[in-house]
């Protein structure tokens, strides 16, 4: 909500463009993309911990900060979303477009005793093939796995299209979820560049 000082600004600002220069000051803040980074976080699953009965803590915030950058930068849709589904493909892919495509990794994972890297590898994939489905077809496709779907023209040989697409992915229920992308702040790459002169 807004504080004090800034309903007291709005009702005293007595210009024609009141409304727009209040509308411009919000979509300026900061506060813009992290409000609005919710909602796409949901749909992305995005989670601070791994998820299942020990739920440890994992570093996937940088993915969270590169969506509320891209928000906050006015990233187009177009470019939102390949950075997401493709980023590592492209042509020399920035570090923030290799960050982006944490949005499959997103998966839950369970690195407890027992646990079967194939079968976990698989259920991640399954989350990857319906959560991009969900996100940007606006469609379930969760039950084509077991038959064709009844409402959309979407049959079970499809799914499992999707599924290869997915289907070659390294991760495995580890405990430190590699491979990793290593990211490293400004200051550390000063400190490299000055080791290698």
């Amino acid at each position: 909500p807004p504080t004090i000082e800034q309903v007291d600004a709005f009702v005293n600002d007595k210009s024609d463009k009141a409304y727009e220069n209040l509308v411009d000051s919000l979509l300026e803040s900061s506060a813009y993309g992290e409000r609005w980074a919710v909602m796409w976080l949901d749909l992305a699953r995005y989670a601070d911990s791994a998820g299942y009965a020990d739920d440890p803590p994992r570093t996937i915030w940088l993915y969270r900060d590169w969506v509320i950058k891209a928000l906050n930068k006015n990233l187009p849709f177009d470019q939102f979303t390949i950075d997401q589904l493709a980023g590592d493909l492209r042509e020399n892919p920035t570090e923030e477009q290799l960050m982006a495509t944490a949005f499959h990794r997103n998966t839950l994972t369970n690195s407890e005793g027992g646990t079967n890297d194939e079968e976990f590898r698989n259920v991640a994939i399954v989350d990857r093939v319906n959560t991009t489905m969900q996100v940007w077809m606006g469609t379930t496709i969760r039950c084509a796995q077991c038959h064709n779907h009844k409402y959309d023209p979407l049959s079970q040989k499809e799914y499992f299209e999707l599924f290869a697409f997915f289907n070659s992915t390294e991760d495995a229920d580890r405990r430190d979820e590699s491979p990793l992308l290593t990211v490293m702040t400004d200051e550390m790459k000063k400190k490299r560049a000055d080791i290698e002169l």
